[in-house]
């Protein structure tokens, strides 16, 4: 009887066990930041923009000018939440010559990591983002070279149907057009090109804007972050801040 009853206790504490990993996932991510000299686009023969670079970084318009990291990883369920945890950091300090390429009114003083929920191909990812840079004192900066954080999913959420998506998608007004770009860096896009693709003219560049994932295919997204598109720096909407 005493056998029986230390199983059943077992028993029930495997069955909790089993139930809070249900509900929860934990990833546990080292990320190393290899820094490369800064990139240089001619604009035109007067004009060039320089930007700080490293290995498969994204420009967000979210923080315009700045180099994010930013990655899809599979999880187990799409969560309504994460909660991510520094575990250690290493930095080094931006090079003198380089500082002058951080944007005037980037102040950011700690690092500030994006965890949300999107599907891709029917299959549940976490979208991870974050710029690897912040400022250490009155025009000095430090940047990321290695990370290592654990992020933990709570609360799986279904997916709502694609229409509730459509209707709370940044893709629900306006009208789009999709193009496609097979390298990292800078592209160039006429005006020629925009007649091309069907728009009417005359194109006021105030009513044109960018979005996109990073380089990766656009994917459903459901719940608070049906508007997970990004929005991607335009150079011209800081042309002059940047020219050197």
């Amino acid at each position: 009887m005493r056998y029986k009853y230390w199983v059943a206790i077992l028993f029930f504490i495997c069955a909790i066990f089993q139930l809070t990993d249900a509900q929860a996932q934990r990833i546990e991510k080292k990320i190393n930041i290899q820094w490369k000299d800064p990139i240089t686009h001619h604009i035109s023969e007067d004009r060039v923009l320089s930007f700080l670079s490293f290995e498969d970084c994204v420009y967000l318009q979210t923080d315009p000018g700045v180099p994010s990291f930013y990655e899809m990883i599979p999880v187990q369920d799409f969560y309504e939440s994460y909660q991510v945890s520094i575990i250690q950091t290493e930095y080094e300090d931006v090079k003198a010559g380089e500082v002058q390429l951080i944007p005037e009114d980037f102040q950011s003083k700690t690092l500030k990591i994006n965890a949300v929920s999107a599907y891709s191909r029917k299959k549940p990812y976490l979208l991870l983002s974050f710029v690897p840079i912040v400022e250490s004192g009155s025009g000095q900066y430090r940047r990321l070279v290695s990370l290592t954080l654990t992020v933990e999913g709570a609360q799986p959420a279904r997916a709502k149907s694609g229409k509730d998506h459509v209707s709370q998608s940044v893709l629900a007004t306006g009208q789009w057009y999709r193009c496609g770009v097979t390298q990292t860096g800078m592209h160039k896009v006429t005006y020629q090109d925009l007649i091309a693709m069907g728009m009417q003219a005359p194109i006021s560049s105030s009513q044109l804007a960018v979005f996109g994932n990073g380089g990766d295919m656009f994917f459903a997204v459901s719940t608070r972050h049906a508007c997970v598109y990004s929005e991607i720096v335009i150079c011209s909407c800081f042309l002059k801040s940047r020219e050197r």
